[in-house]
């Protein structure tokens, strides 16, 4: 069983995962309306990472065929959005602002923008009282753009505020004033790029959603604690058991300590991990708990190699903290094993930042 990261608060008009793997095209899994899929015009220029996500080598446009209109409607109607994108910069020095996520026509033409220049995060939005390019912007503070792994978000409510957090902190905001009636439906929905191709950005996408509501601080902090949802799955998993269930649960928390050490701090944290105990193998047989030895904790700072585990020798035991982190990301997966020595394949990834 794939581990389930829990879901945004609220439903969104499109989502994408990333989970695709190959081919030319990015799938809008939000179940609302029509799907709006997205087409990767040069395959060349990207790569699918291995268990979900996608990286966006050299310049390419990844973008709907047609109009958004379920986007455009539904935002005129509630006069208030959320765009949500987990990404990894390739670099701090594109510019343009390089579109990340954007809903236009042209350079000078959008309905919004998520954007990033040099080291720092751009949106625009159009309304009624900024311009058809939706300036003035809204822009995060210098040094909030780094090369690892990033949860962006942006709200504006119905009365006009605009938020703009980076990894669960609000770093910007301000009154957006008018209203979202002089969107263009005939606009389209893009990624990495705009429409024209020439406001490229590179870096790997995660997890990319738009909402018809400004979500709420605490929801952004609840989204930004779970972590992205996509696949991670072991090079070797095929050799393993495959053990169905052997995967996180919803709950994940990072806390972190200061501790002082001879009249100095070091920074350290812990994270505390939870799963489910399976209920079945890969070929659906069923699997009880007396068939079960324990469980492998794996971690590490890169994605899909882990340098440290920890074996749980109890199959009724399903959680643990892993305390003394230095601040980074960090990347858990877990495996079952049985009590005939067979271990199954990993679980999904799930990802933690650890701020200090």
């Amino acid at each position: 069983m794939l581990a389930q990261v829990e879901a945004a608060t609220g439903s969104p008009l499109v989502l994408y995962k990333f989970n695709e793997g190959s081919g030319s095209k990015v799938h809008d899994v939000s179940g609302n309306g029509k799907p709006l899929n997205l087409k990767i015009r040069d395959t060349r220029n990207i790569r699918w990472l291995k268990g979900g996500g996608l990286a966006v080598d050299r310049p390419t446009l990844i973008q709907a065929t047609g109009p958004a209109r379920k986007i455009t409607r539904a935002i005129k109607i509630s006069n208030a959005l959320t765009i949500e994108a987990w990404i990894r910069p390739a670099n701090k020095i594109q510019t343009g602002p390089a579109r990340i996520v954007t809903l236009s026509a042209n350079p000078r033409s959008r309905n919004l923008t998520l954007g990033q220049k040099k080291a720092s995060y751009d949106t625009r939005l159009r309304t009624t009282k900024t311009s058809d390019n939706g300036i003035p912007s809204l822009r995060s503070a210098k040094g909030t753009v780094t090369t690892d792994l990033t949860h962006v978000v942006y709200t504006r409510n119905s009365s006009g505020l605009a938020r703009l957090y980076v990894n669960g902190v609000l770093e910007s905001k301000k009154r957006v004033r008018g209203n979202l009636g002089n969107w263009n439906g005939n606009y389209k929905f893009a990624l990495a790029n705009e429409l024209t191709g020439n406001r490229p950005w590179t870096g790997n996408f995660y997890q990319v959603a738009i909402y018809g509501q400004a979500l709420s601080k605490s929801a952004i902090k609840k989204n930004f604690a779970s972590g992205p949802n996509y696949k991670r799955r072991s090079s070797n998993s095929q050799s393993k058991t495959g053990n169905k269930g052997s995967a996180f649960s919803n709950s994940i928390n990072a806390a972190t300590r200061n501790r002082a050490s001879s009249g100095n701090f070091s920074k350290a944290g812990s994270v505390f991990l939870s799963w489910k105990a399976p209920v079945a193998r890969s070929n659906g047989n069923a699997l009880a708990m007396n068939e079960i030895k324990g469980y492998t904790l794996y971690y590490g700072n890169t994605e899909g190699t882990y340098s440290n585990a920890i074996s749980i020798n109890d199959a009724y035991t399903t959680s643990a903290r892993i305390a003394k982190l230095p601040p980074g990301t960090y990347y858990f997966a877990i495996t079952t094993r049985d009590t005939a020595g067979r271990e199954s394949g990993y679980s999904n990834m799930t990802t933690k930042l650890v701020l200090f």
